[in-house]
């Protein structure tokens, strides 16, 4: 792949309802994954949407209209600037980022899970650490 699988990440054990959670610090592909998923729940949004349009229309016999949804359908969808970022903040978010961290050594955890098993005290602990907001506080002279 990259020359770089074996690239060691950092790890970090936090303990939540008596359960041992190894995180991992997230690399850049999960960033990515973050964003791609981000786009699949937007693209499904519009899909769904515009398929009730659709169904209205067909009975409507308006040719230009479903025309011009069929053309929309066909359009990928694209974040807006700092969408990703806004997104990382809310609690499905979080969950994605932190279930991307997890499945690296847990990985029958999911995404679903995630949200179970994290408690609201450890997620500013979590999210520094995957993050590498913390390491890079401990660099600062």
């Amino acid at each position: 792949m990259s020359g770089l699988d074996g690239y060691p990440r950092r790890t970090k054990v936090f303990e939540s309802g008596g359960m041992k959670l190894e995180f991992s610090e997230l690399q850049m592909h999960d960033y990515a994954a973050f964003e791609d998923y981000l786009k699949q729940k937007k693209t499904d949004e519009r899909d769904k949407s515009a398929n009730k349009m659709l169904d209205v229309l067909k009975n409507s016999g308006n040719e230009l209209a479903i025309d011009k949804v069929l053309e929309l359908l066909q359009k990928p969808i694209e974040l807006a600037d700092g969408e990703s970022e806004t997104a990382m903040a809310t609690p499905a978010g979080m969950s994605f980022l932190m279930w991307c961290s997890l499945k690296y050594k847990m990985p029958t955890v999911t995404l679903e899970g995630v949200a179970k098993i994290v408690t609201p005290e450890l997620i500013t602990k979590v999210m520094n650490f995957i993050s590498g907001v913390d390491a890079a506080k401990k660099k600062r002279p």
